[in-house]
Order: C-alpha cells, then sequence, then structure tokens
C-alpha cells in the first residue's frame, strides 16, 4: 500500500476530521450515562423531532461516522481510486499527479463534511431537543458547492492540450 504524501492543506483537514471525531466521542461518552432510555433520532426538514430510539443510538451515529471516516482514509491509499483511471475525458499525462492530489483534496474535504454533519446531528440526540435545520442545509450546500468546484478544477487541471 503506498503513502501518499500530504500537502499541508490535506494535513489541516486530516487534523480537523481527526478532532472533530473525538470531540464527538468524548461528548458520547460524558453525555451517555445521564441520558434517558428513549432520545431524538430522527428529525424533519424544520428540525422537529419525529421519532425516538434506545439511548444506545448514540453510539450507532459515532460507530457510523468514524466507520466512514475510516473509507474515505483507505481510499487515499488506494491507486487505482486516486489516479482515477476511469474519467470520462482525456487526461494530458502529465496531468495525473494534479489530478490525483485533488482527488485526495476531495476525499480529505468530503471527509470533514461528513464529521462535521454527524457532529452537528449528534448534539439534538444527546441534548434531547429540536435541532435548527438551517445548519444542515448550510452543510449540504458547502459539500455540494464544494464537489461541484473541486471536480469543475480537476478537469480543468487534467484535460488533454
Amino acid at each position: 500500500m503506498k503513502v501518499p504524501h500530504l500537502k499541508p492543506y490535506q494535513i489541516i483537514l486530516e487534523a480537523l476530521c481527526l478532532v472533530l471525531l473525538i470531540a464527538g466521542l468524548t461528548l458520547t461518552a460524558i453525555k451517555y450515562p445521564a441520558l434517558p432510555s428513549q432520545i431524538p433520532n430522527h428529525f424533519d426538514a424544520a428540525g422537529n423531532v419525529t421519532d425516538y430510539s434506545g439511548k444506545g443510538s448514540v453510539w450507532l451515529l459515532e460507530g457510523i461516522n468514524i466507520l466512514m471516516y475510516a473509507m474515505m482514509t483507505v481510499f487515499i491509499f488506494i491507486p487505482a481510486v486516486i489516479e482515477n483511471p476511469n474519467v470520462t475525458w482525456k487526461i494530458n499525462p502529465a496531468s495525473r499527479p494534479l489530478l490525483a492530489r485533488d482527488t485526495v483534496s476531495l476525499l480529505e474535504e468530503t471527509k470533514l463534511e461528513c464529521v462535521v454533519l454527524f457532529d452537528y446531528c449528534l448534539i439534538p440526540m444527546v441534548r434531547g431537543g429540536n435541532m435548527s435545520s438551517w445548519p444542515i442545509w448550510a452543510i449540504i450546500g458547502v459539500m455540494t458547492a464544494g464537489m461541484i468546484l473541486r471536480l469543475i478544477h480537476m478537469k480543468k487541471v487534467s484535460v488533454m492540450r
């Protein structure tokens, strides 16, 4: 398995992911003993609680967050993923390293946005109330815009000349 050389920007994103994962786990561990047996686990688009589950569901949410983080981290170590062999446009061979670097950045950015989203969903679960829905939509908007912009940039740097 080839270890990628991360750029400073990518290292900062990775560090933020780890800090947020640890913060979510710490919050869960601290709040778990005092949680009621039933906690909110589903919210509508307005942020109102629509369903409840056992308090163990906070650990399930954190487990999914960790597995998703781990999966995206493993993808960075798979050359077939970061070298983009299946892109639909012709790639300038000299641009392959730039494309691989941008793919790693895209994975790091997506990873951070997912961790933020999961941690934000954790807060009303342990707090036991409704959530404000605008941050969810803001996070999803930033994720979508970031992916689109990154993909446009990747196509520009890798296209045949």
